[in-house]
């Protein structure tokens, strides 16, 4: 059935062969690199920290590596006044009231920010500390919140072509018995 039916191969969504899956997650990797070089272009980022929070300190080095990959400007504010105990950013802001305009509840907190004529358009990324790979993800999906990029900019940061959950199976309804009419109704998701 697999077989006779590319929309239901596995292989057209994401090579299963090793040396495709690498191909496939570098492909999506350069993607991703080019459209986080685009978000740096648009918008700063703002990251909240306290001097006392072990988890700011951990974030800051991460920041530090978006900044220097990907060109994005980072905008340290100290909700306490105080540097990191580490050094990073050294040249911070004190807080002057963003915090709680923005509702930070946490650190670290990250925001970006895009420059407007009508004042700066804010998308929220974290109350939290982040990996990379979250930084990354995150950053791309605030953008798209924001619509500063679109869904289009980033489908070729995807791995995986297409994406056909059980839940958008049986959202319509029971899963059908018969095999053709399951066919269809997964020809139906994929190109919709």
């Amino acid at each position: 059935m697999v077989q006779g039916n590319p929309d239901l191969d596995e292989i057209t969504q994401r090579p299963t062969a090793t040396f495709g899956a690498n191909l496939a997650n570098k492909t999506a990797g350069d993607a991703r690199d080019a459209v986080l070089g685009r978000i740096a272009r648009l918008a700063v980022v703002w990251f909240f920290f306290r001097s006392d929070c072990p988890y700011c300190e951990a974030q800051a080095p991460l920041l530090e590596l978006m900044s220097q990959h990907y060109g994005f400007t980072v905008l340290p504010i100290s909700l306490d006044g105080q540097p990191l105990p580490s050094g990073v950013f050294p040249n911070f802001r004190a807080d002057g009231g963003q915090g709680r305009a923005l509702g930070v509840r946490s650190t670290p907190t990250m925001f970006l920010v895009r420059p407007d004529p009508d004042g700066p358009k804010v998308a929220p990324v974290a109350q939290g500390l982040l990996s990379l790979a979250q930084l990354q993800e995150r950053f791309v999906t605030a953008a798209v919140t924001a619509g500063w990029i679109t869904e289009a900019d980033v489908t070729p940061t995807r791995a995986v072509t297409t994406d056909v959950s059980a839940a958008a199976l049986t959202r319509s309804g029971e899963l059908p018995d018969d095999p053709a009419a399951l066919v269809a109704r997964l020809r139906a998701l994929i190109h919709d």
